[in-house]
């Protein structure tokens, strides 16, 4: 039965070499970074059925495959953003707030070495923010001036920085900072909901986009459960998955409104070409 094990451990070793890139699960000792020693040699050396084990490993590939598909969440809403050539529809202070936010989402969990599945996803929604960022202000020079975005960038990389040599920060710093900015975040999202029921329309905001970061946040709770169990990320990711599937319930509710808008803003572009 050993001789055994050892074939199926070599034969998923190929796939193990994936999760063996995301790996940086700091302050855990696990095969390909999804397993415990004890585990697999309970489930497939011994062959005995363990809940808890199942539950682990259920948890990890879940946890990997959120981090696997927020590379790309955002993509949606920044292909609309390009070919409208415009951000109308989305709050300018949702987009500032999520570009910082994302960075402490992120730091956070790594200044205290857990587990890079359970936030993995933090690293790529900040960069593809960023890139959301860049075009608020493109799309909308006349408001966002050279100096206004100057002051802007520098504030962002400043924090950056401040997070990534995060060891000059007190724990209790990382704390508050870890409880403040998603409750901003938070808040910024009832003003994008309170905004598309003033409007009546949700402009470039991608249903794509925001149903992925309900189901996420739901696989988030469960992740946080098994492998985390802090209860300032579960909240959050609680409350994320209500907000999130209040704005993809807009996006479908005020869909035909939303098309009839986005029609005459092409047309007036064309006019005045």
């Amino acid at each position: 039965r050993r001789v055994h094990g050892d074939i199926m451990k070599e034969g998923i070793s190929r796939i193990g070499l994936v999760f063996l890139l995301f790996s940086f699960a700091w302050g855990e000792d696990l095969l390909y970074g999804i397993i415990s020693q004890n585990c697999w040699d309970t489930l497939f050396v011994k062959f005995e059925f363990n809940f808890y084990c199942l539950k682990r490993v259920f948890s990890k590939l879940l946890g990997y495959s959120i981090v696997v598909g927020a590379s790309a969440v955002k993509l949606p809403q920044i292909f609309n953003i390009i070919r409208a050539g415009s951000t109308q529809g989305i709050s300018d202070l949702v987009i500032y707030v999520e570009s910082f936010g994302y960075l402490t989402g992120f730091f956070y969990p790594f200044h205290f070495s857990q587990p890079f599945s359970a936030y993995g996803e933090s690293l790529f929604l900040s960069i593809q923010a960023f890139i959301i960022l860049l075009l608020l202000w493109k799309y909308n020079s006349t408001k966002y001036t050279k100096d206004v975005v100057l002051y802007s960038y520098l504030g962002y990389c400043g924090y950056f920085f401040l997070l990534l040599f995060g060891g000059i920060i007190p724990d209790a710093i990382w704390s508050l900072l870890f409880i403040t900015v998603p409750q901003c975040m938070i808040y910024c999202r009832v003003h994008q909901i309170l905004q598309n029921y003033s409007d009546k329309q949700t402009g470039q905001l991608s249903l794509i986009m925001y149903s992925l970061y309900s189901l996420g946040s739901l696989a988030r709770v469960f992740t946080t459960l098994v492998d985390v169990g802090d209860k300032i990320m579960l909240f959050n990711f609680l409350v994320g998955f209500a907000i999130n599937t209040t704005i993809a319930f807009q996006i479908i509710y005020y869909w035909k409104r939303t098309q009839i808008k986005y029609s005459e803003l092409q047309g007036s572009k064309i006019d005045v070409q």
